[in-house]
């Protein structure tokens, strides 16, 4: 194996752990979900999709993998987040269907755990820590897995049990 592919693997690994939290807490959702809940979580994580790679744009993704960020432009994008997401949580759970606006809430307040996972695992990534970075995802993604092996269990669980879940996971990770 190359040195090039020894760094690529656990990059690769992070990546789809990154990625598994995500499938995990939408296949709770889709399991669990009424119709009304299935569908707000879907358009408030589709808004989230988007919200994310525009995050990234604007921190330009290349540099913040490549250097980091100054500590100045991070105070701002900090700034920015936080007051979008209590923004857009209080947005989505206001203009949910009665019965869904917890899970609603919860979807869009984890949209700040993810970003600032998302920025932490660049920023460890960029140090040459990624080893941290791999940390962090599976944290993030152990309570999901749990949480998706005991539903298929037979274990009863709720889109508010995924969505919130997902949040914690996310603020510890």
């Amino acid at each position: 194996m190359t040195t090039q592919s020894r760094r690529a693997v656990p990059l690769l690994v992070d990546q789809a752990l990154n990625s598994a939290s995500s499938f995990l807490f939408l296949s709770l959702v889709a399991r669990s979900a009424t119709d009304s809940e299935f569908g707000v979580v879907t358009i408030v994580y589709s808004i989230e999709v988007v919200a994310m790679a525009s995050f990234r744009a604007s921190m330009g993704e290349r540099e913040l993998l490549r250097s980091g960020s100054s500590a100045r432009r991070a105070k701002r994008f900090w700034l920015t987040l936080v007051s979008l997401t209590f923004v857009f949580a209080a947005t989505a759970a206001a203009a949910a269907p009665p019965g869904s606006q917890l899970v609603a809430g919860l979807t869009a307040a984890g949209f700040a755990a993810w970003v600032l996972q998302d920025f932490q695992r660049y920023a460890a990534i960029s140090a040459g820590a990624v080893k941290a970075a791999l940390v962090s995802d599976f944290v993030w993604t152990v309570p999901l897995a749990a949480l998706f092996l005991a539903s298929l269990g037979g274990a009863a669980t709720s889109a508010g049990l995924a969505a919130g879940t997902w949040l914690a996971g996310g603020l510890v990770a």
